[in-house]
């Protein structure tokens, strides 16, 4: 058993090896299908034709069948961004001084843990701010202090301050003045005003720790983990209709699940021997039950964890691709937490859609052939990890001590090869 393990895992590196291979040399296809995206606007002629992607192409080891959106994270990507490009309808703005959108409903990504860390590569991401936003919503914090304190000022200032303005009555005397955006983002480092000015409202934070006042979701969901697997109750729900007038910006990723499923022998085998977990020469052993008796007192994972996440409203350009990483960072955390083998974030859209004025940038992001995609480092040495015990006695109180001790810092994406950055404008309706 233990040399037809070595066998898999030599030959699923090298089918992983040919289809990397493959996308680098047939990108150039989808490259060709972009370029000629005028005549399919102009003449989409059927859905069989305006949807299809698909291409065949020789490789390395022989003839393979490559699907974009097969398990790359910038092919699927891509493969999204032409889709809305070339079928999406144009839709007048949801707010005030909001741009059109080119938009589709309905669409799903698969991201498999085992293929790497799903980061973009196609354009430089702003990686400690997809950390900070996650440690931030997991703390159940909606003061953004703590990503202001940490140079993450692109994501939620814009929404906080229209959230100042509104509640600007209720909080100063007649006659006064609010502050301009800058002013008020400058009086931010008074941890007094900060405290005061520079919450968010009932968001993510609250809703996921916090939810009508008194569920901690997150709690919930490690408890069900550790003790009933199998149920299908993991469910996280930041969107709560009663608390949308109490928030700077009702939840656009708004409901996320756990699964459960049984890992097998051969792949707690093969994790255990690519952490290097096993101290003992296993070669030598022709009895299964040994070796998974020597995996069970190695606490090598048992069972699988995957995660699904339902957003309401996917701002293709700027919110989709943190959304996928920070989620996925996600489910390795909690994976960490619960013992359990990172497996599929499974990614479902609704009204997904790209701003007109990121169309012409979005083309341009088309264009660029995908590198490999990274690997996640998690460095827990510092972390106390509470036992099975400590978690089910008091899970929230528990939890609450864990996240505190985790820092930005402890997570490392290596070998992380991209193309520049893009400047897709952020649009809240702030500015006209």
């Amino acid at each position: 058993m233990f040399k037809q393990i070595l066998q898999m895992m030599t030959f699923s590196r090298n089918f992983c090896d040919a289809k990397i291979h493959c996308i680098h040399t047939t990108h150039f296809k989808l490259n060709n299908a972009i370029n000629n995206m005028e005549d399919i606007l102009n003449n989409a002629s059927g859905q069989e034709e305006r949807h299809s992607w698909h291409v065949d192409t020789q490789c390395a080891n022989g003839h393979v069948d490559v699907q974009y959106g097969d398990y790359h994270v910038d092919i699927q990507y891509q493969n999204l961004l032409a889709h809305i490009i070339a079928t999406g309808s144009f839709k007048e703005p949801a707010r005030q001084n909001m741009k059109r959108t080119k938009s589709i409903f309905g669409y799903m990504m698969r991201f498999n843990m085992v293929h790497g860390f799903p980061l973009l590569t196609t354009k430089r991401m702003f990686i400690k701010g997809m950390i900070a936003e996650l440690l931030w919503f997991l703390r159940g914090d909606t003061n953004i202090k703590y990503l202001n304190d940490n140079g993450v000022t692109k994501f939620w200032h814009e929404d906080c301050y229209r959230w100042y303005l509104r509640n600007f009555s209720h909080n100063f005397p007649a006659g006064a003045q609010p502050m301009t955006f800058e002013q008020w983002c400058k009086a931010l480092s008074d941890d007094a005003f900060a405290s005061k000015h520079g919450d968010c409202g009932l968001i993510y934070g609250h809703q996921w720790r916090n939810f009508a006042g008194k569920v901690d979701q997150i709690a919930m969901c490690i408890k069900r983990i550790l003790e009933t697997p199998a149920d299908r109750y993991k469910v996280v729900s930041a969107w709560n209709p009663a608390d949308m007038s109490k928030q700077a910006l009702p939840a656009c990723h708004m409901l996320f699940q756990f699964n459960c499923r049984p890992a097998t022998f051969e792949e707690r085998l093969s994790h255990a021997l690519h952490k290097e977990l096993l101290n003992v020469d296993i070669a030598q052993l022709n009895d299964d039950d040994t070796v998974a008796k020597i995996m069970d007192n190695l606490h090598v994972p048992t069972q699988w964890l995957d995660l699904s996440l339902t957003q309401r409203s996917c701002d293709t350009c700027l919110g989709v691709p943190i959304n996928i990483a920070s989620y996925s960072l996600l489910l390795h955390l909690i994976s960490v937490i619960t013992n359990c083998l990172p497996g599929e974030f499974v990614w479902f859209g609704n009204d997904v859609h790209i701003y007109e004025h990121h169309i012409d940038a979005a083309k341009e992001q088309l264009l660029r052939t995908p590198f490999d995609m990274p690997q996640l480092v998690i460095h827990k040495e510092h972390w106390h990890m509470p036992s099975r015990t400590e978690w089910l006695s008091n899970t929230s109180k528990t939890f609450d001590a864990f996240i505190k001790q985790v820092n930005i810092e402890d997570f490392e994406i290596v070998d992380y090869q991209h193309h520049p950055a893009i400047a897709y404008e952020l649009c809240t309706g702030l500015k006209k």
